[in-house]
């Protein structure tokens, strides 16, 4: 929350918050929770100009999280096509309203995939709250000797492998590297197609993440112009393709690129755990 609040107030809007102490105790879907609360919010700050924000979060026997701001509203005819990836805003014709991109989207997957429900109440010109009921799922604080447990077993662990994450949207980057860290990896992150082809140039990774539609240079061009540096060696790097499109043509294009595999968005954190674990030749405990 607070990375969100300095964004906030670089545009002169006060956030407010009330977060509820027991949310230190979730440890379940806690990295879920906060991705719907940032995405929530960033959406919120997007689309406020002046006036503030307010982020409640109860927990209770359930996890009820509301996001209130003073922005420009949606038409109740609209709310149900805000949550489809990239739909533009249709009340605004401002150049700074770019559209809702995966935000939102994100944030309505990962809620049904936890058991909860969204709701949204708005006004046009006068601002928007999106309410957030989850079920709770609290698990006892998980000891230190756990906690330094590597997901891997066998030569190859978790602390001795370097992943790159390349996303240009932030708050999914974030989502990404919150939860790869979590599990003791080394993380490198991109956020353009340029980054990925210097840091590539300057580090030696055991895989790389990638979404194809970056700025600069896409993910697509990235991992054609590492295949081609990669054949006057011997190395291949596995290079798995973030998107939110979940076609085979997308798929197809992918792999003519020169990737390994192919995740959609949301990322699934176990299954993206897993795909590392195999092309790192590593086994997952």
């Amino acid at each position: 929350i607070m990375l969100l609040q300095h964004k906030a107030e670089d545009k002169g809007i006060n956030v407010y918050h009330t977060i509820d102490p027991a949310c230190d105790l979730m440890y379940g879907n806690q990295v879920y929770t906060g991705q719907i609360v940032m995405n929530i919010v960033e959406n919120a700050i997007k689309f406020t100009e002046e006036g503030e924000i307010h982020i409640d979060i109860e927990i209770s026997s359930e996890v009820h999280i509301a996001v209130s701001d003073t922005g420009i509203g949606i038409d109740p005819e609209k709310i149900s096509s805000i949550f489809q990836p990239f739909r533009q805003m249709e009340n605004s014709d401002s150049k700074d309203h770019q559209g809702l991109g995966l935000g939102l989207s994100i944030v309505r997957e990962l809620v049904g995939y936890l058991g909860g429900a969204i709701t949204v109440n708005s006004t046009p010109g006068e601002g928007s709250t999106f309410t957030v009921t989850l079920p709770r799922e609290q698990e006892s604080e998980p000891s230190k000797e756990e906690r330094e447990v590597s997901i891997f077993k066998g030569e190859k662990t978790s602390r001795n492998i370097t992943l790159m994450v390349a996303e240009d949207e932030a708050i999914n980057r974030l989502y990404i590297t919150t939860f790869l860290k979590k599990h003791k990896f080394n993380v490198v992150e991109a956020g353009n197609g340029e980054d990925v082809l210097k840091l590539f140039s300057e580090n030696d990774f055991d895989c790389i993440i990638m979404d194809i539609g970056m700025p600069k240079v896409n993910g697509l061009d990235a991992a054609r112009e590492i295949r081609k540096r990669e054949r006057m060696t011997s190395k291949h790097i596995p290079i798995l393709a973030l998107t939110a499109h979940a076609f085979p043509e997308y798929m197809k294009k992918c792999r003519d690129a020169g990737m390994d595999d192919y995740l959609t968005k949301p990322v699934n954190e176990k299954e993206l755990i897993k795909k590392i674990a195999l092309f790192t030749g590593s086994t997952y405990l």
